[in-house]
């Protein structure tokens, strides 16, 4: 595999649970998984967000202006709460830096009426050239104190919105599997439970500067040979380059449910973005280099 800069979002939330749930059965699943070749086209006319899973009205593969206005009505901005973002940057380039996520926190003294002790909304953006749009969600919300749900009204909440006959990671932890049009995938047994470590884990740029000016991290102009076929290819062998993936992990405490956890995430987009920009800078790596070589001939050349 040839050197890349790309980040994986995997909410820490993810990484605790799965590595328990998921390590003993890692092996038998991706035996038995059959990785997409090439990588899966999008649907006719490209991903209709509106079709795809919610978090608060804010579908994958909404558009950075479009989840800008819904989060700032969610969670109404009052220092320190309110949508912050994280910007990255095609460093070597004069391209403007591009934001990479959102995140949104709510105010305590706004949303405690509803029972809401703390909620945090986080998004992911795919990476440019292409239109980005979101491409993984996590919301974390923590229930006030004596305003606790039960957890079977929870759950019934979770599978009235995203599904019946979901995929049980663990006796609090729900799972389901979408195409890219939004329709409820089947999947059981060991590949279903490997398929779950996908939520979330997306190949994008997320950002580390607070604004687009102060963006100086992210990926360079590549000099060396194309994007490679055989690349993509090892890439498509993880199951989390294709499909939407959805999951809940309610925290429970005796016949109640002190706080949640929702990620999901539109794992064939990120993809399929990822991989354009991956040749967009081949592209202006070849042309960087075709343009020293000329200053250097020039250099070189001497006057007669």
């Amino acid at each position: 595999m040839r050197p890349t800069t790309f980040g994986i979002r995997t909410p820490i939330a993810a990484v605790i649970l799965a590595a328990a749930s998921f390590a003993a059965q890692q092996a038998k699943a991706q035996a038995a998984y059959t990785p997409p070749t090439p990588v899966p086209a999008a649907p006719a006319g490209g991903i209709n967000a509106s079709t795809l899973p919610d978090i608060q009205g804010i579908h994958l593969g909404t558009t950075i202006p479009d989840a800008r206005v819904k989060l700032s009505a969610l969670y109404p901005s009052k220092a320190p709460f309110g949508v912050t973002g994280r910007w990255g940057k095609f460093v070597g380039t004069t391209i403007p830096g591009w934001q990479g996520s959102m995140q949104a926190t709510a105010n305590p003294t706004v949303i405690a009426p509803q029972g809401v002790a703390s909620d945090t909304l986080s998004i992911t953006f795919s990476t440019p050239p292409n239109k980005q749009v979101a491409v993984s969600m996590d919301r974390n919300v923590m229930y006030q104190t004596a305003k606790y749900p039960t957890e079977a009204n929870v759950k019934a909440a979770l599978i009235q919105k995203y599904g019946p006959n979901p995929i049980m990671i663990g006796p609090d932890w729900l799972g389901w599997i979408f195409d890219e049009q939004g329709k409820p995938v089947a999947m059981t047994g060991s590949v279903a439970t490997l398929k779950m470590q996908c939520g979330g884990n997306v190949l994008a740029q997320l950002g580390t500067a607070s604004s687009a000016a102060e963006a100086n991290t992210g990926p360079s102009p590549t000099t060396n040979a194309p994007l490679a076929r055989a690349q993509v290819d090892q890439w498509m062998r993880d199951p989390c380059r294709s499909g939407v993936v959805v999951w809940a992990k309610i925290t429970v405490s005796g016949l109640y449910a002190i706080g949640m956890d929702v990620v999901m995430s539109e794992n064939g987009e990120a993809t399929r973005d990822w991989i354009v920009m991956q040749e967009y800078m081949d592209q202006l790596g070849a042309a960087q280099k075709l343009q020293q070589q000329r200053k250097a001939q020039q250099v070189a050349t001497p006057k007669l």
